[in-house]
């Protein structure tokens, strides 16, 4: 489900997907980067607040096309330190795709389910995520 924000956040659609896998996160960057012709580099990692006032670290990637308008990013949900998505803990990693065109979600996940390694990929329905914010503070946190 693409989801536009509006000023306070963003004029383009942002859509989720969730990514099942038992690949290391590095490897999934590779394989969506080989796959989808991206070109996804790693950066800082995401630092949540866990429910019981911990920090868990989660790694992420970005690739932004300026010719496309197009902005990918693979958040990793599950790490060893907690859950950034409580409702989608089941998920291994998040994927954002930040766009100003048609919703890509229906190309996308055909395309994430060919790929060897990816056991599942769905669209995440943004008005059942009870923790929509902090899957907000995730895609706008600084990237380094």
């Amino acid at each position: 489900m693409s989801n536009i924000f509006g000023k306070a956040y963003d004029t383009n659609a942002m859509e989720f997907i969730a990514i099942s896998t038992s690949e290391m996160e590095v490897r999934l960057a590779w394989l969506l980067n080989r796959n989808l012709h991206l070109e996804m580099d790693r950066v800082a990692d995401l630092e949540m607040m866990q429910p019981n006032g911990s920090i868990s670290n989660h790694c992420r990637f970005k690739f932004y096309s300026e010719e496309d308008k197009l902005e990918v990013n693979l958040f990793e949900n599950k790490s060893p330190g907690g859950v950034m998505i409580p409702e989608w803990a089941k998920w291994d990693f998040i994927l954002k795709l930040d766009h100003e065109r048609e919703p890509l979600i229906p190309l996308w996940i055909p395309k994430l389910k060919a790929i060897p390694g990816i056991a599942a990929a769905i669209d995440i329905d943004l008005s059942k995520t009870k923790t929509l914010e902090r899957l907000i503070q995730a895609c706008f946190q600084t990237f380094e």
